[in-house]
Order: C-alpha cells, then structure tokens, then sequence
C-alpha cells in the first residue's frame, strides 16, 4: 500500500482522513491492523469542492430564464430530462450544445437584452449556448434558463466532448447553495491564512 504521497510512513507523518474519504478510510483501519495506535490531527483542514468524478456528472441547477414560457412543452420536457453534449465550437464566451433541439411554441421577436455569465440562450437552430466568462454583454436569443450562481465553477471546469443535464431549482434553494459556497471560499481563505 502506498503511504503518505507515495512515500512509506514515518514517525510524525500527518494524514488529514476527510481529503481522501473513503481512501482515508480505508488506510486508517490498513493502519491499526499494522499495530499503529494512535494519530495526530492535522493543523487545518478544509473540504475539497466538488469538482471531480459523480459530482461533475451531477445535473446544472438552473432558474427559469426571461422567455422560459415561449419554448413548446416537449422542448421544456427535454431541457429538464436529456442530456445535452458540449461541443468543440465552445469557448470562454460559451458552451455551445448539442442534443435535443429547444423550440419556440412560435417565431417571437426580440429586442437584444442584458445577458450574464450563465445564461443560456437559444438560437434559431434550437442548439442552446451557455454564456461563459467572457460572454457578450447583451443577447439578442430567446433565454431559456439561468444557471446558479453554485453551479458555475462546476460548469467553467467542464470541456468539450462532455454531457451535461439540467434541473430546474427553486430560488430559494438556489440562494442556499450559494451562501454555501460563499461559505467554503470563507473557510478555506481563513485555513491558507493560517496553514502552518
């Protein structure tokens, strides 16, 4: 078994048990059936983001965007239940997507609008965009939906080939994740202070 970062354990090696979940586990009970009796904390510790593995599959939350209505039912349906795969046309101004077309329930005329860092906007091809970090300022497409704010460094680590699903979530919940994540940035300013 490999020890602390690939070298064997030595006397006064420090493990942090919750940065590895279920690995840490299982090198703790390796550990004490090796005889070792005791521990020693780490100074700090603060919980990874979940930007890896079953988390980055997990769907985008998503808010109702300012033309949500103007889209057919079986297009609203297929925003929430498929996936969609992000394609090799996409950028730091947006994830173009690939998947089930999103159509208008009829030909609506627009006049160009704000647009954020997340808001996913619908071209007449019916293949929705994302609007990343360096989108435009203002949109002239239908926008269907707004990803949260919790969900966008998640999304800004995902790449082309990838799929990606929605789910609709409530304001409140919305508003939740985020304090969470404002949170976490908290903590983990408050551990690189004072790690050791």
């Amino acid at each position: 078994m490999q020890g602390n970062q690939g070298k064997a354990l030595a006397k006064g090696d420090v493990l942090g048990s919750g940065q590895a979940g279920s690995y840490a586990r299982h090198l703790l009970k390796y550990l004490l059936c090796k005889g070792a009796r005791s521990f020693r904390a780490a100074s700090w510790y603060v919980s990874l983001p979940h930007l890896s593995g079953k988390e980055m599959r997990r769907p985008i939350g998503i808010l109702q965007g300012l033309q949500m209505g103007a889209f057919s039912d079986e297009s609203l349906h297929d925003l929430l239940t498929k996936q969609f795969t992000i394609t090799n046309a996409s950028d730091r101004m947006g994830y173009r997507l690939e998947g089930p077309r999103l159509l208008l329930k009829e030909q609506l005329e627009m006049i160009s609008e704000i647009a954020v860092f997340g808001t996913v906007q619908v071209p007449a091809d019916g293949n929705p965009i994302i609007l990343m970090a360096d989108h435009q300022s203002i949109a002239g497409y239908p926008k269907i939906a707004q990803v949260i704010g919790a969900d966008l460094p998640r999304l800004a680590q995902m790449r082309p080939g990838m799929k990606i699903s929605f789910r609709e979530v409530p304001l409140k919940e919305a508003e939740e994740q985020l304090l969470e994540m404002e949170r976490y940035l908290s903590s983990l300013k408050i551990a690189l202070k004072h790690k050791a």
